[in-house]
């Protein structure tokens, strides 16, 4: 089955977007997904995309007029005493029967895109897993996620070493196929933002910056706290996904030196903030297994590499890339982290070619997403391939 060429009646993909936390995973601030539904579409296809948040003017922009955007309630719980009645809440609302696949993202959204397959002729599902099983509070979500993995045809994940153990905790070892798709932008939409002037950073200042999270597991009380030991013409940019209460952080703040922005931006606009920093940061506790194997997973992190900012991150195993590739300083303690950043303002030149040149390789989302394809086409017969548009770091191969 050739789907997507000349004479094929269909050529429609539903595409489910169901996070977790729908208000802290907006799909536009997660590549992994809204990368692979613009390779999609660039092919030619049709989707239909379920998507769990606050309708957004921003994908007027993001996605392209064959993109049709089926917005959910944030809250709403799709689970009912029987797992059918998730597809057919989905189904009474939006679905068509001429899917040619399926696609579901998170522990939430391959639920209901096996139940809207249920309900549906059956097609190849795609399971594109960002998070492990025990990252996720156990309950009936799991429950459901493993009885999904019977129709599931293949399962995607964000870096290879992840594998092993999103097999072993799914219940598929050696049953389903895997590939691997890096959750790492490709066609950079980055605006022109003096962002001195937006956040009031103090003239001359160099900003080092941490994006997402604000929580103790993103280490935000040891970055705080080694701030007054930076180079004093740095500053700590803190920008939150979502807007919350953080004066718990307050006793570690430093007047002139860390700046908060609260308000969630657009993609264009996260792209330039961190083009715009002279370091992120990448920083993880070991929380468990879905943290410490986090590898290419890291959204902040891929998001870096492709803008061409070098990255302070967390000495895990998974991120040995990190250091072995010189893009950027891995850091055990906190009291590493201001010989990194000196260490990096050094050599910043440098340190941003070589980002550059790793996200248009091995970081490459472009260079997966073929792999994928020719994977896909073996296992199902279904054809996928796409020719991506241009990325900043494929221009600067």
């Amino acid at each position: 089955m050739l789907i997507g060429e000349s004479g094929h009646r269909n050529n429609r993909i539903a595409f489910v977007y169901q996070p977790y936390h729908p208000h802290t995973g907006r799909l536009e601030t997660m590549p992994f997904a809204l990368e692979t539904v613009q390779a999609l579409v660039s092919a030619g296809w049709n989707i239909d995309l379920f998507l769990w948040e606050v309708p957004s003017p921003n994908y007027q922009v993001l996605l392209p007029e064959r993109v049709k955007i089926h917005y959910q309630e944030a809250h709403e719980s799709l689970l009912g005493r029987r797992w059918q009645r998730i597809g057919r809440k989905l189904l009474s609302k939006f679905a068509t029967s001429d899917y040619d696949c399926i696609f579901g993202v998170s522990q939430k959204g391959i639920v209901s895109a096996a139940a809207l397959n249920d309900r549906t002729r059956p097609v190849p599902l795609v399971y594109l897993n960002e998070e492990y099983p025990s990252g996720w509070p156990k309950g009936r979500w799991a429950f459901l996620e493993k009885a999904a993995m019977q129709q599931v045809s293949a399962i995607v994940v964000p870096d290879s070493a992840r594998i092993a153990t999103a097999a072993r905790e799914l219940g598929v070892e050696g049953q389903k196929p895997f590939s691997v798709l890096p959750n790492a932008p490709t066609a950079l939409a980055i605006e022109n933002i003096d962002w001195h002037a937006r956040l009031g950073l103090p003239p001359g200042s160099v900003p080092i910056l941490h994006a997402g999270s604000v929580s103790d597991w993103a280490q935000i009380p040891e970055i705080l706290s080694t701030v007054a030991y930076w180079p004093k013409e740095t500053v700590l940019v803190v920008q939150s996904r979502v807007e919350k209460d953080l004066s718990q952080y307050d006793h570690l703040s430093l007047p002139g030196r860390v700046f908060w922005n609260r308000k969630p931006l657009s993609a264009g606009e996260l792209n330039s903030l961190v083009a715009y920093s002279a370091i992120t940061l990448a920083l993880y506790r070991n929380t468990g297994p879905n943290l410490f194997e986090v590898g290419f997973s890291s959204g902040k992190l891929m998001r870096s590499l492709v803008c061409g900012t070098p990255v302070i991150a967390s000495d895990f195993p998974s991120l040995a890339f990190v250091d072995r590739e010189a893009l950027g300083k891995q850091v055990n303690h906190p009291s590493e982290i201001p010989e990194a950043v000196v260490a990096i303002l050094a050599d910043l030149t440098d340190y941003r070619s070589r980002c550059l040149k790793f996200a248009s390789n091995e970081g490459s989302f472009r260079r997966h997403w073929k792999e994928f394809c020719r994977q896909f086409a073996e296992w199902t017969g279904v054809r996928l391939a796409a020719a991506l548009p241009s990325s900043r770091a494929a221009e600067a191969e």
